[in-house]
């Protein structure tokens, strides 16, 4: 056997075995339980793989969901934080200004009382403020600015990529098992969550959805209703100040809070939340203990010192759960009462962790599959295979015999590689990925009908069958690339434009692709020299026809 010939059996070989070994944990995967039954000697071998073949929603069941990004917040923030800064920062400047506002379309609008103002204002703007551009002016003294346009895209991208890590966390969190999180377009997020369940379905809602916006604001009054606190201060709420609500656990307001707008501290410098029992009013609630980062720690530390006896409004997602008096000096930790359930105290623990939500999301899209009708689609699907596999293969020895039964070792072994490859880059299964699967199974067919009457053409032409094989496999090869390099750039088009199941389907067809030029050729060919390797002046071979090879 030449050398050559002999390195393409060892690599067929060594490919056929790493294939087996990549797809034996699916084999053995309890997909029910999601647990492996593989045995013990091979999950402590650590060069053994021990991960499944991942299966899609509409096979395991689960969660899918698109969610859109409310974009524009982020410049509406932006501005928001330029305009708090501005009124910080003009008066120290000695830049006297009579009001800042933001107007429709996020444009800030700053009313300066005369011409000298004016000039001082805008020129403290253009040099500390390079994100803002001027847009126009109202009566003179009336300047407006906005974000520039690549700074405002910069901020929206920024916002789209912190809440695709944020709901990341919160989802590894959860304890989801392979979830699949993917941008689609500039401002939707497409998840899929495998394994959840219908009575999960609104705790998932829920936690996806919630901003976790947590901050820690000083309170300057409160009273028992709005209506109270306004009359108070004159029927207007004062320039940086802001009234928030305080709700119970049924969800009824009890206070109105005056708090100081700009948070003193936010729920950046958290590194821990965990659940904890019994707060000051009732031993059997359970509250929510946090730990700041050392950053985090010297700002509570000096923030709770210099203001012992005031109170500080823990505010969640712009509602009090509490405000309690500051007694002493808090280092690095702190707990959030608000009469919450264990189940509600280790969600809102877990979005803590997670981290929160710099805008808004809504939620466009919900799909949720149940595992029975997974089950059924798996056996759906494991049928068609299987019926389109030994249909096909009946039909090969049929008509090709001898040459037939080769080509549905090639095709059994594209089917073994394919799930290998899905199983090696942890992509999804799902039930248009198994109509990807029969399509590559009759894609592969078809490569290996071109070959083999190719390989009759010749015979007819009177050469040798090593002859024939060596012409038909040559002059084939051109044709066959040909169909499968304009079906890859379909498939690649798919998965790039597509979501969910389509993607699946493309991500099959892709792979069946490069495994289907792989069999028909170094598989299928490297068979065929094998048994006709020395054998040059054999003058028949099994391909379905009656014919010596020097007929004519």
């Amino acid at each position: 056997m030449p050398a050559r010939l002999k390195w393409k059996a060892v690599l067929i070989g060594a490919v056929t075995v790493l294939a087996l070994l990549m797809i034996a944990p699916s084999l053995m995967w309890d997909y029910q339980n999601n647990r492996s039954r593989m045995p013990d000697w091979w999950k402590k071998a650590k060069i053994l793989p021990t991960r499944a073949v991942v299966l899609g929603l509409d096979l395991q069941g689960g969660m899918h969901l698109v969610v859109s990004v409310n974009t524009q917040e982020a410049i509406t923030n932006e501005i928001n934080h330029i305009k708090g800064s501005l009124r910080e920062w003009l008066p120290k400047e000695k830049v006297r200004f009579e009001e800042i506002n933001v107007l429709p379309g996020d444009i800030l609008e700053i009313a300066f009382p005369d011409a000298e103002n004016l000039q001082k204002g805008v020129d403290y703007i253009r040099r500390n403020f390079t994100v803002l551009e001027e847009s126009g002016q109202e009566g003179g003294l009336r300047p407006r600015f906005r974000l520039k346009e690549n700074v405002a895209e910069q901020y929206k991208s920024n916002a789209v990529n912190q809440i695709m890590e944020t709901l990341q966390s919160r989802v590894d969190e959860f304890g989801v098992a392979e979830p699949s999180i993917q941008l689609q377009g500039r401002d939707r997020i497409v998840l899929q969550l495998p394994g959840i369940k219908e009575e999960d379905r609104n705790r998932v809602l829920n936690i996806i959805q919630r901003t976790a916006k947590l901050e820690f604001m000083l309170v300057e009054d409160f009273a028992s209703s709005e209506d109270a606190l306004l009359q108070r201060l004159g029927g207007r709420v004062p320039i940086g100040k802001r009234i928030l609500p305080e709700v119970d656990k049924q969800g009824k307001i009890v206070a109105y809070y005056l708090l100081k707008e700009e948070p003193k501290i936010t729920g950046d410098y958290l590194i821990d939340a965990r659940v904890s029992s019994g707060s000051r009013t009732d031993l059997q609630a359970a509250v929510v203990e946090f730990r700041w980062n050392s950053e985090g720690a010297r700002r509570f530390a000096r923030i709770t010192g210099e203001n012992i006896g005031k109170q500080l409004a823990i505010v969640l997602e712009d509602t009090v759960k509490s405000a309690p008096v500051i007694r002493s000096r808090i280092y690095d930790r702190g707990i959030i009462e608000g009469n919450f359930s264990v189940q509600e105290a280790n969600d809102l623990a877990l979005v803590l962790r997670a981290g929160a939500l710099p805008v808004g999301i809504k939620i466009e899209e919900e799909r949720t599959v149940g595992p029975t009708m997974g089950k059924d689609l798996i056996r759906i699907g494991i049928l068609s295979v299987l019926i389109a596999g030994v249909m096909v293969g009946i039909f090969m020895v049929v008509y090709y015999a001898g040459a037939g039964l080769i080509a549905d070792i090639a095709l059994l072994l594209n089917v073994i590689y394919i799930l290998a490859a899905l199983a090696t880059l942890r992509a999804s299964l799902t039930l248009p990925g198994i109509a990807g699967i029969v399509l590559t199974i009759g894609m592969a067919v078809d490569g290996n009908i071109i070959i083999f009457e190719r390989i009759r053409e010749e015979l007819r032409l009177g050469k040798t069958p090593r002859s024939a094989i060596d012409a038909g496999f040559e002059r084939s090869l051109w044709t066959i690339l040909d169909a499968n390099i304009t079906t890859l750039i379909a498939g690649i088009i798919l998965f790039q434009v597509g979501t969910g199941p389509i993607r699946g389907f493309a991500v099959t067809l892709t792979i069946g692709i490069f495994t289907t030029v792989f069999t028909c050729y170094t598989v299928s060919e490297t068979i065929y020299q094998m048994l006709y390797t020395g054998r040059e002046k054999v003058e028949t071979m099994s391909i379905g026809m009656k014919v010596r090879s020097k007929e004519l």
